[in-house]
């Protein structure tokens, strides 16, 4: 869900320095929520009785099941255990050599973490005279990711490395504030 929002703040109906102070105000924003990016999860080693033909997906272990495959608890809790890897196991042996068909498994099985996001900014236009007589000096105040909540990125989904199922960065910087002032002609 992404929603935007842009307001003209009203007029105060003042005149002089207040009314020049109080008037020519606007706020915007975008608000983003968004459920986690669906993830396949991969077994480097599966599939290498065929040569390595393509990624394989993973193998459940017996009686495990997709729902099997999600820790609980908050995103915070889960950053290095995002998918539970008792419920993993090694492809099937099916090679004479020892290597390894490939998984069984699906597409997109699991979700990654959520992404709450909220930007917004604010500025005040104000007319100033100089080189024209309806020029106008606009100042703006931006805040992107303005509440300054982390947003994380997919954990590793390769089974057999070491950040399998772990989270190592996040998707969006801290939060960031730029001002901007510019004089219009």
């Amino acid at each position: 869900m992404i929603a935007n929002f842009g307001y003209d703040l009203p007029r105060l109906g003042t005149n002089g320095f207040s009314g020049a102070l109080l008037s020519g105000w606007s706020i915007s924003g975008i608000v983003i929520v968004q459920s986690g990016t669906p993830m396949s999860l991969t077994d480097r080693k599966g599939g290498s009785v065929y040569g390595f033909a393509g990624p394989a997906t993973i193998t459940l272990c017996p009686g495990e099941t997709y729902k099997d495959l999600v820790t609980s608890g908050t995103t915070r809790s889960r950053l290095h255990n995002w998918i539970n890897r008792a419920a993993v196991c090694s492809g099937p042996a099916i090679g004479s050599d020892g290597s390894l068909g490939y998984g069984n498994t699906g597409q997109s099985i699991i979700n990654g973490p959520g992404q709450f996001n909220t930007d917004f900014s604010f500025g005040k236009t104000t007319t100033v005279g100089g080189l024209r007589e309806n020029a106008q000096l606009a100042f703006r105040a931006e805040f992107y990711n303005a509440l300054n909540h982390p947003q994380f990125s997919n954990p590793g989904t390769n089974f057999g490395t070491a950040n399998f199922g772990v989270i190592t960065q996040t998707s969006v910087a801290p939060r960031l504030i730029q001002f901007g002032l510019k004089y219009l002609f």
